[in-house]
């Protein structure tokens, strides 16, 4: 693996207002071990893609099984103390979940885990059902929302969906939108969604484009502690990044306008979660983990060999990360 500082170029590519970028990077740091615990799900035939909670004792979990061969829909419930199955037997593969709260639940779901066509579940307390309005050809990549009438979601085929509270509909225009990989936002005129090599940003009026410097990055995750720093993580291919390994891990982080590549160990990392400026977790293959701390990444002592997949926590001492094989661990902060 290489250590050291890392610098790259990074383009934009101006769909409206000029959006600045600038290069920051920061030294690895050596990894220090900390404490996962596996959770007894009872679903070693799942695999997660998903996690979201309103609390420590309201957590979802999402993803999906073969039955019969046939990919099969599961979203499981943790009450503080054990999990169970929320619902089973969906006809779509959960890949993303969020919510406003413990009975207003949305989860977005493919009927493959990668491709269309798509549709969205909303749990209101009691039981799930598909939200009219909400069925794409194509599959979704990702959902994200600030309040029950004002939620976004993002198809692989750059199309973007809100609901209003009462039905979704295309947002905006999205045609200057490629690929798209995940979804993250603070209000409707400050919308980010995450490409291959780029991030789109919409500011309430029109899409920019943010281009990362790379030809050979594959971008998975998105996360904003706040609108002044903004995760995306990913992985980088060997064509491109041949002093790493196979599919070394990516990180940016956006500082108000400037995008800026950080150095973190571990391969392929896929989604990103943090409690606050200086308590960021990462996610990723082979059971990957890493955390920022502030001012570096480090690798966390691994509980699993099993990918992973979703990252979520109620605070820096309450995370959860969900992957295949029906892992899910959890970090209660202790080192």
């Amino acid at each position: 693996m290489r250590t050291g500082w890392i610098r790259l170029a990074i383009g934009v590519v101006v769909g409206c207002l000029p959006f600045g970028a600038c290069v920051r990077a920061v030294h690895q740091k050596a990894a220090q071990p900390s404490l996962w615990r596996q959770m007894d799900t009872g679903r070693p035939d799942a695999g997660f893609s998903a996690i979201w909670g309103a609390s420590p004792s309201e957590v979802f979990a999402g993803g999906g099984y073969l039955a019969d061969k046939v990919p099969t829909g599961l979203i499981m419930h943790y009450d503080g103390a054990k999990w169970s199955t929320s619902v089973a037997g969906l006809a779509d593969f959960v890949v993303a979940l969020w919510g406003s709260g413990a009975t207003d639940v949305f989860a977005a779901a493919n009927r493959d885990s990668t491709a269309g066509p798509g549709v969205i579940y909303h749990y209101g307390g009691v039981s799930w059902s598909p939200m009219l309005g909400s069925d794409v050809d194509e599959g979704y990549s990702g959902i994200w929302g600030m309040a029950p009438d004002n939620v976004y979601a993002a198809t692989y085929e750059a199309q973007v969906l809100r609901y209003d509270g009462s039905r979704w509909s295309k947002f905006a225009d999205s045609s200057s939108i490629g690929d798209a990989t995940a979804i993250w936002g603070s209000a409707s005129s400050s919308l980010y969604v995450l490409g291959d090599d780029r991030v789109y940003h919409f500011n309430g009026w029109c899409w920019s484009t943010i281009t990362l410097g790379y030809s050979f990055i594959s971008m998975f995750g998105l996360y904003g502690i706040s609108t002044t720093q903004i995760w995306a993580v990913g992985a980088m291919t060997p064509e491109e990044d041949s002093g790493f390994g196979p599919a070394s891990s990516v990180v940016f982080r956006v500082d108000g306008e400037s995008w800026s590549q950080y150095a973190a160990p571990g391969t392929a990392l896929v989604a990103v979660w943090g409690a606050s400026p200086s308590d960021v977790f990462a996610v990723g293959g082979a059971g990957v983990i890493v955390h920022f701390d502030g001012s570096s990444w480090s690798g966390m002592a691994r509980a699993t060999d099993v990918g992973l997949s979703a990252v979520w926590g109620s605070s820096g001492s309450d995370v959860f990360t969900a992957g295949d094989n029906g892992i899910i661990l959890h970090y209660n902060g202790t080192e």
